[in-house]
């Protein structure tokens, strides 16, 4: 589906039923053409049974129009394209009447999507399409418009104890996934910041890290991390065991993969009865640092953020800290006699 141009060729063609159509040599044209034809030959083809990837291209294209003319955001197209292409490559592009919502159950479990916030996000983006073809009377009615989804996970609660910290550590019995959670405990890294990490980003002198621009989707500016001293022992340990590529590896000797640690903690929460996940660490690290007075400013620099607004509305969690919150209490009566009159 969509648009292609055939090699060596300047015009941009699209099939639709069977039968292909030219678009010209403008792609922006040609995109705004193709969805012209999608719509016409829609309007009795789509009523009648489609493929889900044909509602699938249809919205998508239609996002796409949207994001280039300043309407709707770039990151929500990306998410989109995502969840719906990896959705309809699981079911195999079935026609429309055979989309059950047991499909969508089976993909998320088939992915390990257990998170909550994740589900969420995953089964809204896949309901978005048909919901927009109802919406457009290109089909009668959405099949997974009611599919139950988990509601999402409050980031107040993003916050691990000390004894919930502890008794994770207690519960891994490797050393490789140990190692992996304690070093985004004591640096506030972003999990995918550890995963990737390399042995040359270790400045063994400075006991630092340095991550360039770019080093991950979400690396936005050069960055210095310092290392306390176990997070500094721990990439002493790996990089000299793992020279070429990501140092942090599992039991396998491969580097950890997104799924392999999402599973990871699956069976912890299974066993230890209370809900995280490795970005807990980094909330906690945040929430940490402020109480501990930490300036905000230096603080939003070495986690990776360009300004406060993060920490002050994601990342930090207060009411966590009553510890914190008492000594502000103590500090702001500080001299002020419980018994004076004022007035």
């Amino acid at each position: 589906m969509g648009i292609w141009q055939r090699a060596g060729r300047p015009q941009w063609y699209t099939e639709i039923g069977g039968t292909t159509y030219p678009l010209g040599t403008n792609k922006t044209e040609a995109k705004r053409q193709y969805h012209e034809l999608m719509f016409r030959h829609g309007r009795g083809e789509l009523n009648s049974d489609p493929l889900i990837g044909w509602v699938i291209s249809a919205f998508l294209t239609w996002f796409e129009e949207r994001v280039e003319a300043g309407q709707k955001k770039p990151g929500s197209l990306i998410i989109y394209r995502t969840y719906c292409e990896s959705f309809n490559a699981f079911v195999g592009n079935i026609k429309l009447s055979r989309l059950k919502r047991r499909h969508v159950r089976e993909w998320y479990e088939h992915n390990g999507w257990d998170n909550p916030n994740t589900q969420n996000c995953a089964v809204r983006s896949i309901q978005r399409p048909f919901n927009w073809a109802v919406g457009e009377d290109l089909i009668v009615r959405n099949p997974i418009a009611h599919v139950e989804k988990e509601k999402p996970q409050p980031r107040e609660n993003a916050y691990l104890y000390p004894e919930q910290y502890q008794a994770i550590l207690n519960a891994i019995r490797d050393d490789n996934f140990r190692d992996f959670v304690e070093m985004l405990r004591w640096t506030g890294l972003r999990p995918e910041e550890v995963r990737k990490l390399t042995a040359d980003r270790f400045d063994r002198k400075e006991r630092c890290l340095h991550f360039e621009p770019g080093y991950t989707a979400k690396t936005k500016k050069e960055r210095v991390i310092p290392l306390n001293n176990r997070a500094f022992a721990l990439c002493c340990k790996w990089a000299d065991k793992s020279r070429e590529g990501p140092i942090f590896r599992n039991r396998r000797n491969d580097p950890w993969k997104k799924k392999a640690v999402v599973d990871r903690c699956r069976r912890l929460r299974e066993k230890l009865g209370f809900y995280f996940t490795v970005y807990f660490l980094r909330h906690t690290f945040i929430t940490d640092a402020v109480a501990e007075g930490i300036n905000p400013i230096q603080l939003a620099s070495l986690v990776g953020h360009v300004d406060l607004k993060m920490i002050e509305t994601v990342y930090n969690h207060p009411e966590k800290r009553l510890d914190a919150a008492r000594k502000t209490a103590d500090q702001a009566t500080r001299g002020v006699s419980p018994f004076r009159v004022v007035g």
